[in-house]
């Protein structure tokens, strides 16, 4: 009797050990996972203020996650947050002292602050950006308006047939000009009969022709894009 007693509670530890050891793995497994290759947006690592791309629908954020749409919040409901922040991208407030936004990067792409880079790299405008908040113009916080950057070769085209006009030619009685174009250099109008010549040349002085661009181009200049929302860490 006493040697069935001794096996059953022999059983009985085994099996407990045993069960100790499983909710030990797993559990360990469970917290590896959380931290090496779980969710990055719910690792305490990442830095309070931190900007990265966000694939989803913002519903499904969690609550220590914002979309950056400019959305105000109150400096003692986040104080880590204005901390890292501060008024970077806060208008004036007037007498809400107490609230600040958060960026607000819809419709825009990032670029890094150029800050005393002095190189090929360099923002060249970097101190006429737009201010949006108390920092300055080439610091975080601040925006730049589109813009397309003159050419650096020259273009190659020619006028349409339909650019013909006339010049005055100087001399000639009744000064009713000269109308030429894409007809034949050999025949030129003179005021208000026709003088069949040959061989002539024209030679007019250096002159500008004002061109008009009136069709073609889009918008705005662009590079190709996909659509994403930039979220960032507020707790």
């Amino acid at each position: 009797m006493l040697s069935k007693i001794k096996i059953m509670k022999e059983k009985i530890l085994t099996i407990g050990f045993s069960t100790i050891l499983s909710v030990g793995i797993i559990s360990s497994l469970a917290f590896r996972s959380s931290n090496e290759t779980g969710s990055f947006v719910d690792n305490e690592e990442v830095p309070i203020g931190t900007i990265v791309a966000w694939s989803g629908d913002p519903a499904f954020l969690p609550a220590n996650w914002k979309v950056c749409d400019g959305l105000t919040m109150a400096k003692d409901q986040f104080p880590e947050l204005y901390r890292v922040i501060a008024d970077n991208w806060t208008p004036d407030q007037g007498v809400n002292k107490d609230l600040f936004k958060i960026p607000d990067l819809r419709g825009l792409f990032l670029r890094g602050v150029s800050g005393t880079r002095n190189d090929e790299f360099i923002d060249p405008e970097k101190d006429g950006r737009i201010v949006l908040g108390n920092s300055e113009s080439n610091e975080v916080g601040s925006i730049q308006r589109q813009s397309t950057r003159l050419p650096t070769t020259n273009f190659t085209g020619r006028t349409s047939p339909s650019g013909k006009h006339t010049h005055n030619l100087p001399g000639h009685g009744g000064g009713k000009g000269v109308e030429h174009g894409v007809g034949s250099s050999n025949n030129v109008t003179f005021g208000d009969y026709v003088h069949s010549t040959s061989n002539i040349q024209l030679t007019a002085n250096d002159h500008n022709h004002t061109l008009i661009v009136n069709e073609g181009g889009d918008i705005e200049t662009r590079p190709i894009n996909a659509y994403i929302h930039w979220i960032v860490k507020v707790k």
